[in-house]
């Protein structure tokens, strides 16, 4: 039944949502060998199933310490630069180089951090802003293309993101987790909701890709912890966010550091995404070894099925 999925949905009806009805299931033929096969498909499934298990938990183990490895690399320059033989001194955030300067998140920004638009969105229309979610993050802080929604432009175009704008996630499974909204990439114009939070960085201070770095810092995820831990709920307002500590280097220097993230994460990357298709063929693999063992096109033990 697992692999059924696209069969039955046809088998649905509705128009708000798909539905399948008890009758469509109760019809709803499967292929049917004598039991001694099929104990021995399942134990044939189940071994197999164990190895592409450890497969893709091995893999996943490697992508995490690919991914701490690359976490302590953009911590590093964003937090200490790329000059090893600077002299350093002691601020709030640790030791920083001592021509660096710290600033709360709020006297990095060209306006007041700003909570998204509260309206419910509709159906994706193209000619409307795309409203992006909490729900829209990914892990790789990337936006989530599908369940798309979209707002008007009378209630979107106050929400109007523009390019460089850092999204902040204030409560949920997400809370702390940005985006970096970037116009090149985007066909659409795009707003954001409520439980959402945007900071739009003075890149005459700050560079957006710099402030965008350091939430991805090991100093962001522990200032972060120490906001949740005293919270009876998980959620970072607005407020809690402007008091953000950031370092700040000259936009020289900046640009320099993100030069050097770049070449230095750019292997890393390379071999994260690498492992990450691995698993997706190793789950394609599986779903394809299930559905010829099920339906009698692989030989299993002394029986050819089929």
């Amino acid at each position: 039944m697992s692999l059924q999925k696209e069969n039955l949905n046809v088998l649905g009806n509705g128009t708000t949502f798909r539905e399948l009805a008890t009758q469509s299931l109760r019809n709803y033929k499967i292929p049917l060998p004598p039991k001694e096969e099929q104990y021995e498909i399942a134990s044939y499934l189940f071994d197999e199933n164990q190895k592409i298990i450890h497969f893709i938990q091995a893999k996943q183990r490697f992508i995490e310490l690919l991914k701490e490895q690359r976490q302590s690399i953009i911590t590093h320059a964003v937090t200490k630069g790329i000059d090893e033989n600077v002299k350093m001194k002691e601020t709030a955030l640790g030791e920083i180089p001592e021509h660096w300067e710290v600033r709360r998140l709020k006297f990095c920004l060209n306006e007041k951090l700003k909570y998204g638009a509260n309206a419910a969105g509709d159906y994706y229309n193209p000619t409307w802003y795309r409203y992006i979610r909490i729900t829209d993050f990914t892990a790789d802080g990337t936006l989530n293309e599908n369940n798309k929604l979209s707002l008007s432009p009378e209630n979107g175009k106050d929400y109007e993101l523009k390019d460089g704008d850092i999204l902040l996630a204030r409560s949920g499974a997400t809370v702390g987790k940005s985006f970096q909204f970037k116009s090149v990439d985007r066909e659409e114009k795009c707003c954001y909701a409520g439980y959402l939070i945007k900071a739009s960085p003075n890149e005459e201070l700050i560079l957006s890709d710099f402030l965008y770095n350091f939430t991805l810092t090991s100093n962001y995820e522990n200032w972060k912890g120490s906001i949740l831990i005293k919270a009876t709920i998980e959620n970072i307002s607005a407020d809690k966010y402007s008091n953000l500590l950031i370092p700040i280097p000259t936009i020289k220097e900046q640009k320099r550091i993100l030069e050097h993230i770049k070449s230095e994460t750019r292997i890393l990357d390379i071999a994260i995404n690498k492992a990450e298709r691995e698993i997706e063929l190793m789950k394609e693999f599986r779903e394809a070894m299930i559905a010829e063992a099920v339906t009698g096109k692989k030989i299993v033990n002394s029986h050819i099925l089929g």
